[in-house]
């Protein structure tokens, strides 16, 4: 059994793993990725719509809100450094109804707290102009919504990551994890079964949809402790603007 040390280990190599591991890497932390793939973002990285979210529901002063608003501005400053795909599509958010109407004030409201700008009410006239395919009674225009190739995203930060001399180990299944005094041990499988102990000072669980998996995987870690992993789809329609419905309680 082959046995190595290494400072940090991120187990999944999907955005947000590898936007963690960059950040480390530029940091000149030596960090190590897990990913159980044979590459990067195969599962819902590389399976969604792409969007670059402007922040506009979060709690104020919330981490949310303060990481989305900022990470908003950080994507097209990074996708126009490293020539990624994108575009600023802009978000239209839509009162189905004239009781959505004060939702939607309401949200405008949240949103411009966050930090979101140049927020505007549009009138069903105007949201006419612009999509005429969405039939609603009023709307929000928010300009910093947009869309970004998701791939071409992930392959920049693993430039980054191994232009700063750090790695990520595909077909690195975790079989098991343990706490050693301070550390951690983790026992990898690779594509042959075969196994290797790693061990690291600290752990980040970025598996997504496996996460609470990894985290079940942990000796001593109460099940209890490892959230249940959701899944939500969508349907694509012929409209140039990203738009959707105001949010219903409990959805």
């Amino acid at each position: 059994m082959e046995i190595f040390s290494v400072n940090t280990v991120i187990i999944g190599a999907g955005a947000v793993g590898l936007a963690i591991a960059r950040e480390l890497s530029l940091r000149g932390i030596e960090t190590l990725v897990l990913e159980r793939e044979n590459d990067f973002g195969k599962i819902t990285s590389s399976r969604n719509s792409g969007v670059i979210h402007a922040g506009i529901y979060y709690p104020t002063n919330s981490l949310k809100a303060r990481f989305c608003v900022e990470g908003n501005q950080f994507i097209y400053q990074h996708c126009r450094k490293f020539n990624i795909s994108h575009r600023n599509t802009k978000k239209i958010l839509v009162a189905s109804n004239t009781e959505q109407i004060n939702v939607i004030d309401k949200i405008k409201e949240q949103a411009e707290i966050n930090g979101v700008k140049n927020i505007k009410k549009l009138s069903k006239k105007e949201v006419y102009k612009l999509e005429p395919l969405v039939n609603c009674e009023e709307a929000l225009l928010i300009p910093s919504s947009g869309i970004i190739d998701p791939i071409s995203f992930m392959r920049s930060l693993i430039g980054e990551i191994e232009e700063k001399g750090n790695t990520i180990s595909y077909n690195s299944k975790v079989d098991k994890i343990f706490l050693d005094n301070d550390k951690f041990k983790i026992l990898v499988k690779d594509f042959h079964e075969n196994v290797t102990t790693i061990n690291c000072k600290r752990l980040i669980n970025s598996a997504g949809l496996f996460s609470s998996e990894v985290a079940k995987n942990i000796e001593g870690l109460d099940e209890k402790e490892a959230e249940r992993a959701f899944r939500l789809c969508s349907h694509k329609l012929p409209i140039k603007t990203k738009t959707v419905g105001r949010r219903e309680v409990g959805v």
